[in-house]
């Protein structure tokens, strides 16, 4: 998929228009985010919360949110999608790929359930020794009694319009792995002015100390 996208958005075969250039470019995003789904389920069992696999460094995780947004603004575009963002700078010990990949998720999933030209929400600040970033959706919500199982490995919540399953069940045990191996937490709840989700992730802005 990404080799064929790569040579259509090369004009191997032609001259594309905007309007293919742009589909071809959705394709590419679509690719990248399939590799991604298939290296987190493959490299899942490597962490289970093992601290001493992060080799942490220092992060500005306000830029690592802007990079993410960024990789996905193809998308956000074709679902006329607004984001709403209150980035504080923030400087935390951590491991970059899979930070990356937690807020990776979860704008995935907020983009996934957020109806045709709603919006979407991501606060990040820091108070004393954590970091909190919040992503919320305009979406069905999730149920009360699903709120802990999304986080389980293989779980495919129901969503609230239609009972349609979707996803591959990975995604949100990721979040809630890589988040443990921080030393933080994540928990969902129903967003502000309860239609969507929000999680809420805090971490320690030096797990090295919170690790001890």
């Amino acid at each position: 998929l990404r080799e064929g996208s790569g040579l259509l958005i090369d004009e191997v075969v032609g001259q594309l228009n905007d309007e293919q250039r742009e589909i071809v470019r959705l394709l590419q995003v679509s690719g990248r985010t399939l590799q991604s789904q298939i290296e987190n389920l493959l490299n899942y069992n490597r962490i289970e919360g093992q601290y001493f696999a992060l080799n942490p460094r220092p992060i500005y995780l306000h830029s690592l949110v802007e990079h993410v947004l960024l990789e996905h603004q193809i998308t956000l575009r074709a679902r006329r999608l607004r984001v709403e963002k209150r980035l504080s700078k923030v400087r935390l010990w951590g491991n970059e790929d899979m930070l990356k990949n937690v807020i990776d998720n979860l704008l995935s999933n907020a983009i996934k359930y957020s109806p045709i030209g709603g919006v979407v929400d991501i606060h990040l600040s820091s108070k004393k020794s954590q970091a909190r970033l919040t992503v919320s959706d305009q979406g069905p919500g999730i149920d009360p009694s699903e709120r802990e199982k999304i986080f389980e490995v293989f779980y495919q919540g129901r969503a609230a319009h239609g009972g349609r399953r979707s996803g591959t069940g990975i995604g949100l045990a990721i979040v809630r792995e890589y988040v443990q191996a921080h030393r933080g937490t994540v928990r969902a709840q129903p967003a502000d002015g309860g239609t969507g989700t929000c999680f809420i992730i805090d971490l320690p802005l030096d797990l090295r100390k919170a690790s001890a």
